[in-house]
């Protein structure tokens, strides 16, 4: 390829990006969630993040999340689902329903709100739903 070949390429990939991050930029303190943001499967951003985790506590994020996955019983749960009541669910379940003894349920929640930080930290989601 040419060097005004990849030149125009690389022209017209930055101007497909562009209206995204205007919108991002213009959205950034509200909380407007960009349409290309909608969709994103929770599944998705799980199985991302636990291969991109580095801490050693790792497989105990990956036990949260399928706990969290038997709960919510659903493939197609996206990250714009989130709310307080499933929060409030979730802790429900853990506390009676998962089989978990002691402070597992504690310790399970602790790392999935480290997970959900990480969808709030990669601005993937506007609200924080353990807020309040």
């Amino acid at each position: 390829m040419t060097a005004k070949k990849l030149k125009l390429k690389r022209k017209k990939i930055a101007q497909l990006i562009r209206p995204n991050k205007e919108l991002e930029l213009i959205t950034e303190d509200t909380n407007y969630i960009p349409k290309y943001l909608h969709n994103i499967k929770y599944n998705d951003f799980a199985e991302s993040f636990i291969q991109n985790y580095k801490e050693k506590d790792v497989r105990m994020i990956d036990s949260t999340d399928k706990k969290f996955r038997i709960y919510i019983k659903d493939n197609k749960f996206k990250l714009s689902d989130f709310n307080p009541s499933i929060i409030k669910g979730y802790i429900a379940y853990l506390n009676d329903e998962s089989g978990l003894k002691g402070d597992s349920p504690h310790n399970y929640f602790t790392r999935f709100k480290k997970m959900i930080k990480g969808v709030l930290d990669q601005g993937l989601m506007k609200l924080d739903p353990f807020k309040n």
